[in-house]
């Protein structure tokens, strides 16, 4: 026997199956777009305070130099896959001149409906990945090569494969201070092999390592803090009866940008 079905009741079982579907729908977030912490508009700059530190006389002294950087985004482009990008000039000076910037280096940022690619002194990283949402991670440094900072020697398998790293959103939409400025909505990035063992050591007799790589992103400005910590400390022997350093750290802050 075929059934009746009424107009009403049909409109009844369509109304149920979108209720459903909607409710399947509910585990995605919607969240900010990569590119409203990264804009890229040209003639976009930001000026930062950078203190790096660096082992020197064979690794038994340590020195930090602050200098000031200027990041501006200088033109559009296309990368060697043919997709839109955008280089940015890199200005420098001294911590004793505060007016004349020279010319320093150039890095690409490429922009991504779901993330943004930063390739810089030959490194490709992933900085920004959506969902841009709590504890959500990825492996930002994907493209880098095994022994990505050969010049440094590192016996730590976490600074020596980089590769194999996750990045993770440990803050959203927080608002932070940084050299006065308060920037209000920000996302903070941290890494999974983050770890302090034995450092500044203790023990002169056993080695000590330290990792940190934290960068925090702000709406519509761009980066406004970093901090990378590559530091490792080996024992004395007979060639270094105090032991040695080796690797770098750096902090670069936001001073001012348009």
């Amino acid at each position: 026997m075929l059934m009746n079905y009424r107009p009403s009741h049909i409109l009844l079982v369509f109304a149920f199956i979108l209720l459903i579907s909607s409710c399947e729908k509910t585990d995605t977030l919607a969240t900010d777009k990569v590119t409203d912490y990264f804009p890229l508009v040209k003639g976009k700059y930001s000026t930062y305070i950078l203190d790096s530190t660096v082992y020197v006389s064979f690794g038994q002294v340590k020195e930090i130099r602050r200098h000031y950087i200027k990041d501006v985004v200088d033109t559009m482009l296309t990368d060697n896959l043919g997709r839109p990008s955008f280089r940015i000039r890199r200005q420098f000076r001294n911590d004793t001149d505060s007016t004349k910037w020279e010319e320093h280096a150039t890095y690409m940022v490429t922009p991504q409906p779901y993330s943004i690619e930063v390739i810089e002194d030959n490194l490709r990283f992933i900085k920004l990945q959506a969902p841009m949402t709590a504890f959500f991670t990825w492996n930002g440094n994907r493209f880098l090569p095994d022994e990505t900072y050969t010049q440094f020697g590192f016996n730590s398998t976490a600074h020596s494969r980089l590769g194999s790293w996750e990045y993770i959103y440990t803050g959203i939409d927080a608002s932070v201070i940084v050299n006065g400025k308060v920037f209000d909505h920000t996302v903070t990035i941290g890494s999974s092999v983050e770890d302090t063992t034995n450092f500044p050591p203790k023990d002169p007799n056993g080695p000590a390592f330290k990792t940190v790589w934290t960068e925090k992103y702000a709406r519509g400005v761009g980066l406004v803090f970093r901090e990378i910590s590559l530091e490792e400390f080996q024992p004395k022997s007979s060639t270094y009866p105090n032991g040695y350093y080796s690797g770098f750290a750096l902090k670069q802050t936001i001073l001012d940008h348009n």
